[in-house]
């Protein structure tokens, strides 16, 4: 699984205070769920995660858990008032969205190698699934 938030370039120059703030609220999250599903994070990549789950169905589980928590944490204002971050289109109706905009994309397969990160220790995966 690999997570992004959703412009967060803008949302750093727009109040930085407040984007570390809910930076270390998506982290717990992201951190807290990743055990709930047995994930393994394998890196943080920005503001965003690269984990690795023993199956499908629990990386799937892990993205819809996370989507809701993300939904019903309390954000700091900065962030609720950040328009790009609080209305989003569907194509067809406006729908609100609180705090901060997640993408999570999954992939599955087996990597061509893995190796410990000589700086964390943690595994690394390689190959196309990655």
């Amino acid at each position: 699984v690999f997570t992004d938030i959703i412009d967060s370039t803008n949302m750093w120059e727009y109040d930085q205070r407040a984007m570390r703030a809910a930076l270390t609220i998506h982290d717990n999250i992201i951190r807290a769920e990743l055990v709930n599903f047995d994930g393994y994070e394998v890196k943080t990549l920005g503001d965003g995660f690269l984990a690795s789950f023993s199956t499908p169905e629990s990386a799937l589980k892990f993205c819809l858990s996370t989507q809701k928590k993300l939904q019903s944490v309390a954000w700091p204002k900065e962030i609720l008032d950040y328009a790009l971050q609080s209305m989003c289109w569907s194509g067809h109706t406006n729908y609100q969205s609180r705090g901060l905009r997640v993408r999570m994309g999954i992939h599955f397969g087996a990597p061509f190698a893995c190796s410990p990160n000589h700086l964390t220790g943690r595994m690394d995966y390689y190959g196309y699934m990655v």
